[in-house]
């Protein structure tokens, strides 16, 4: 085994390296996600679905999975200054110390329009862009020789050769910071307002975070943040990051969604690329949902207890929950109004699915793979239509259906290039129009030890 600070040989059941002294805590494996492939960092999608207000994802990752994540003071890799490429490491290494890191928080380091990123503002977007990038590919993490253990500044990059991991990590930070500030900007010249839910959500940010923070063994946000982040970071900087991000995705959002697309756009961009359609298999003719959304009402058996305390669903149970059910659609379908409305109110009155009761048990805009496969098969069924109903039985109980509404898939993805294409202009344009200005050589980066 390696130190983590040093890089030299230490003995399996040490607890300080006999080289440079560092302690340590045994290493912690990054949960294991499986992911469809191996997935570089992004930037901004060129389409985004709107969000409910919540935690970050983020702080999610930092509390739930990476909360053994510790920053260790004054043991770093004795950099003092930026160093360059040598024999030995032949990548350039941006790593200070923690003093040095802090004494120059307020450094700019980067500037779009009149947007600065000082280093304190730095050291979020970056440790923020390390979290989301060793979740997404955390299965594949050893595959692509990403060693969270040893510093990122010495590994060379799966993705772009003759550069460190560290490197890699921070260009991408500075592209992100450059496409939300250039959006920033924008959206203060459209005068662009967050909805009601997100400025209160980012109103009350700091005492959310505080309470929440607490149930972790932090004393406060401010702590939770130079823990996860660096002592570089600070909790301002960090609320910074949340307002920037929550104006740069609204806005962004909002250009997508107001983007007037007819259907004469969409059949002529379906028969302009049809040779691409083809090669994926979609056929205009092809009446295949590539979305859909629905109503249900779920009814759950009745469960007994077997000699283990474990709920026991017998047939009896079943059939008697079918039942129900049956009689349930049926007084909908004999009643004077068999409409959505009433169906809905159905929902909120029987529905044992604490997921959509308060919605009238809507499920909207749902793609492939996201239910269960009988609750899917009848939801995208290419037969159906606006008002049909049905009883599906899962392994949940049975649910009473109604289709509301599905989107062909040549439809949905020739709609949705066009989006793209728009949205990816709007980014190019804004990129020419507010330029990204970095000085690396100001930049510095704390220290956090990931394993």
């Amino acid at each position: 085994m390696d130190c983590k600070f040093c890089g030299k040989e230490i003995p399996e059941d040490a607890k300080t390296c006999p080289e440079c002294g560092a302690e340590f805590e045994p290493i912690t494996a990054v949960q294991e996600i499986e992911n469809d492939s191996i997935a570089p960092i992004e930037e901004i999608p060129a389409v985004q679905k709107k969000k409910k207000p919540g935690l970050p994802v983020w702080a999610i990752v930092c509390i739930a999975v990476l909360t053994t994540a510790v920053v260790t003071l004054g043991v770093l890799w004795g950099i003092t200054e930026l160093q360059k490429a040598t024999e030995e490491n032949p990548f350039t290494i941006y790593t200070a110390t923690d003093k040095e890191v802090v004494a120059a928080r307020d450094r700019v380091v980067a500037t779009v329009g009149d947007k600065q990123l000082t280093i304190a503002q730095l050291q979020v977007y970056y440790w923020i862009t390390v979290y989301s990038f060793m979740d997404e590919n955390s299965y594949y993490l050893s595959f692509l020789g990403f060693d969270y253990t040893k510093d990122l500044a010495t590994q060379e990059c799966y993705f772009e050769k003759g550069i460190s991991w560290q490197e890699y990590l921070l260009k991408t930070t500075l592209s992100t910071w450059h496409q939300y500030m250039m959006l920033n900007i924008e959206a203060e010249e459209q005068d662009f307002k967050l909805n009601e839910d997100e400025q209160k959500y980012l109103d009350n940010f700091r005492k959310t975070m505080d309470e929440q923070v607490k149930q972790y063994g932090y004393a406060d946000a401010e702590e939770m943040i130079q823990k996860e982040l660096g002592v570089g970071a600070t909790f301002d900087a960090y609320e910074a990051y949340n307002k920037e991000t929550f104006v740069g995705m609204g806005y962004y959002n909002q250009f997508a969604e107001s983007l007037k697309i007819t259907e004469e756009d969409i059949v002529k961009y379906y028969e302009d690329n049809q040779t691409t359609f083809d090669e994926n298999k979609i056929k205009k003719d092809d009446t295949d949902f590539a979305w859909v959304g629905v109503r249900h009402i779920l009814l759950i058996p009745e469960a007994t207890k077997d000699e283990n305390g474990k709920a026991v669903y017998t047939e009896a149970a079943w059939e008697a929950c079918r039942k129900e059910a049956q009689a349930l659609l049926d007084s909908f379908l004999s009643g004077k109004e068999v409409t959505e409305e009433v169906f809905a109110e159905l929902a909120k009155e029987h529905t044992e699915d604490p997921g959509s009761k308060d919605n009238g048990g809507l499920y909207e805009q749902f793609f492939r793979n996201e239910m269960v496969k009988e609750f899917e098969d009848w939801s995208f069924d290419a037969t159906r239509k606006y008002g049909d109903t049905g009883l599906v039985k899962t392994s949940y109980g049975y649910h009473i259906m109604y289709f509301i509404e599905g989107e062909a898939q040549w439809h949905y993805y020739a709609d949705a290039q066009l989006r793209s294409d728009a949205c990816q202009k709007l980014l190019d344009d804004l990129k020419a129009k507010y330029p990204l200005d970095a000085d690396y050589n100001k930049i510095l980066l704390g220290h956090v030890a990931l394993g």
